[in-house]
């Protein structure tokens, strides 16, 4: 093909491409006009200023629409505050209805539609005060358009969608949340219960009935943080404050009593409590709460009964806001022994008696023991106490420090750094956070702590027991790990009888003793499920042993190694152990003393540790 060829192919398909996209255009330019020719209105959404729903055996709603497009509801009740999206949408819908049919003009039949007694009529009045109606009928037969009739008589079809879009009830076309704070950031909480009971005359202290008792006050610091301001002061517990500030802010109503005619009838004269929330540069909104709803037969059917202190109506939402509410002024304290956040800790200093360890945070090997050295570290008992920590709660504030707390000589002191403590690349530098546990109270029930914020706080026994460790708490304690599924070889001696058992060719044999087999290849099975994740109950003596004989290791009641390969090479063989297993202790009958070349000097098991390995042992003959 010569290039005078290819030329003239080239223009023809580039005049092809040329008129094919011309004609698309022509088609949707059509298109689109068509679907202009259909319209009812030329105005748009933004020139209405009235618009009225009308459905059929509910009051009307009603709501008017400013310059700026905002919308205020004006029927049944001027106090409903308007749920802007859904009015927008409703005035697109009105603006945009197009007549994809005209059915008849001036019939007297509009039974025949059921437009005698439309389902839905929206009536509206533009800002150049032209008027318009739309009344709405029945569906027609395909279920795609819906019966409708203009105000100079004509009956067409209007799209199902469109209808859709405008037939909204009144609890869609109000604003659905409880207070209007949008996502407003909040910066200050009260909190207030009302006095339902009689007040003694001798307590001068107690409000009169129906009267507020003691208003907490939580304030956002300019740290982000809540605190106390009123009757306490002090650091607030940031989840509590902020779980319960979300329930309140998007709190939604249903079954709206617009005009109640008593109160009382909801628990709202007075009512129970009183949760106000303020934004910063706004006023601020104060939501009242009253009783559980009620059934006919007195059962509580789940819902509470609220009111917008701003508005007369009353409604029902959700109840777990019930469970957030503080039952003393000091409830919204921060009383977490451990407030700060893990994520960016970057070591630890843990004392505890004789226990002194650091422990650094490794991005590759998560928490290391780096003092004293030797020491392998268990991630989960690191991961467990933390927990605990993050659990811990005071139990009271007993005030400043004071000498007879001994929280200047702690017997638990445990510092956590953080990663700017020590990058002097960083600026806001964040300083270590540090939980101190003190002395014990004179009835010895109680011990004096203080919190990472530095406030003094109660511990009982057992809280103080639990974070409470030794330095074998921190370290690992496997004794004896393999795969089970690598295990080519195992020597035991127990009780005198020494065993060797192989796996020469994916088959399990005895060796020794000589002429016994097993009666199944999955004997082994439990043997080596008992051996291949043993671990140290307790820590007897941290190095090894002077005297063997001392704890029956000279003649011990078993002994156990394990080889294990990961491949063909010899590089690839590895022996686990001996595993040496001696006497029983003292004061615990079912705990013995053994050792392991995987951590250094004696250590307790359980005597359930002999016991499966014998249990596994009766099928050899």
């Amino acid at each position: 093909m010569n290039f005078k060829t290819t030329g003239v192919l080239l223009l023809l398909l580039m005049a092809l491409s040329s008129g094919y996209w011309g004609m698309t255009r022509y088609e949707a330019g059509k298109q689109v006009h068509k679907e202009e020719a259909k319209r009812l209105f030329a105005f748009g959404p933004e020139v209405l200023r009235e618009i009225e729903v009308r459905r059929i055996d509910e009051a009307p709603v009603a709501a008017t629409q400013n310059n700026e497009g905002a919308w205020d509801i004006t029927k049944p009740n001027a106090n409903i505050e308007a749920n802007g999206i859904v009015w927008d949408r409703l005035g697109i819908a009105l603006a945009g209805l197009a007549n994809e049919r005209t059915i008849v003009k001036n019939t007297t039949d509009l039974a025949k539609y059921s437009l005698d007694k439309p389902v839905l009529t929206v009536a509206a009045k533009t800002a150049s005060g032209e008027e318009i109606q739309i009344a709405f009928g029945a569906v027609e037969p395909t279920q795609t358009f819906r019966y409708a009739l203009t105000k100079d008589g004509t009956i067409f079809l209007a799209a199902q969608k469109a209808f859709q879009e405008m037939d909204r009830p009144l609890s869609v076309l109000r604003d659905p949340y409880v207070l209007s704070l949008g996502k407003d950031d909040v910066t200050r909480l009260e909190f207030a219960r009302f006095w339902s009971g009689k007040a003694p005359d001798a307590d001068a202290n107690r409000p009169d009935p129906g009267q507020e008792s003691v208003v907490i006050v939580v304030e956002k610091a300019a740290d982000g943080l809540w605190r106390l301001a009123s009757p306490l002061e002090g650091l607030a517990n940031q989840d509590v404050i902020n779980e319960l500030i979300k329930q309140v802010q998007f709190a939604t109503g249903s079954k709206y009593i617009e005009d109640p005619k008593n109160l009382g009838d909801y628990g709202l004269n007075p009512p129970k409590a009183r949760i106000t929330l303020q934004a910063a540069g706004k006023p601020p909104q104060t939501l009242l709460l009253g009783s559980l709803e009620s059934t006919g037969d007195g059962k509580k059917a789940g819902g509470l009964y609220a009111k917008n202190a701003a508005y007369p109506a009353v409604l029902v939402t959700d109840p777990t806001v019930l469970n957030l509410l503080p039952r003393t002024p000091d409830a919204f304290r921060e009383a977490r022994l451990l407030s700060h956040t893990l994520l960016d800790v970057q070591s630890i200093h843990y004392v505890a008696g004789e226990t002194d360890i650091t422990l650094e945070n490794n991005a590759d090997k998560g928490w290391i023991v780096t003092a004293p050295p030797g020491v392998d570290t268990d991630q989960v008992a690191v991961s467990n106490l933390f927990a605990t920590l993050k659990a811990l709660q005071g139990r009271g504030f007993p005030g400043d420090s004071k000498p007879e707390f001994g929280l200047d000589r702690p017997v638990v002191m445990i510092t956590l750094n953080y990663l700017n403590n020590t990058d002097s690349g960083l600026k806001d530098k964040q300083p270590p956070a540090i939980i101190r546990i003190g002395a014990p109270t004179e009835d010895k029930m109680q011990y004096y702590a203080m919190q990472d914020n530095g406030i003094v706080t109660m511990l009982n026994q057992l809280d103080v027991t639990a974070i409470t460790k030794p330095l074998f708490y921190f370290q690992k304690k496997n004794l004896m790990a393999f795969d089970k599924a690598s295990v080519t070889r195992i020597v035991l001696t127990i009780d005198g009888t020494a065993y060797v058992f192989e796996k020469p060719r994916g088959k399990w044999l005895v060796k020794e003793p000589t002429g016994r087999t097993l009666d199944s290849p999955t004997d082994m099975d439990a043997l080596i499920k008992a051996l291949s994740s043993v671990t140290a109950d307790a820590v007897e003596s941290a190095t090894p042993p002077s005297d063997r004989a001392t704890f029956g290791l000279d003649a011990p009641a078993a002994s156990v190694a394990v080889t294990v390969s990961k491949g063909d090479s010899a590089s690839e063989i590895a022996t686990i152990g001996p595993l040496v297993i001696g006497e029983p202790s003292p004061d615990d009958s079912q705990a013995r003393y053994a050792t392991s070349p995987l951590l250094p000097g004696v250590y307790r098991v359980g005597q359930s540790l002999l016991d499966e390995i014998r249990e596994s042992l009766k099928n050899i003959r």
